[in-house]
């Protein structure tokens, strides 16, 4: 699970150092993961769910969509996935997102 806080190219607003550079380092390692493995079959991909309400986004005042509303999402990308999608950063509702 990654999140667009790792994006650097998404990055408008800065902040959040430790969080940032933490999913940062979970895409890259998506991505290495998904080349080594891609010639064996094996896919991985990398699941953006959006800003979903949790205790943790509840500090940044809430607003965010309901764990149940992107679940689905997150579970149709899984069943999407191909060898054609490995390695790639998707939302929770198949847009492709920014490194």
């Amino acid at each position: 699970m990654s999140s667009l806080m790792g994006s650097v190219g998404d990055n408008g607003s800065g902040g959040l150092y430790g969080y940032r550079t933490s999913k940062t380092a979970v895409n890259q390692a998506g991505v290495c993961v998904a080349h080594e493995l891609k010639p064996r079959g094996i896919l991985c991909q990398l699941l953006h769910p959006g800003f979903v309400n949790t205790d943790m986004t509840a500090a940044f005042g809430g607003g965010g969509k309901e764990v149940t509303d992107v679940a689905g999402g997150l579970v149709d990308r899984m069943a999407e996935a191909t060898m054609a999608t490995t390695g790639k950063f998707l939302s929770y509702s198949g847009k492709e997102e920014q490194w």
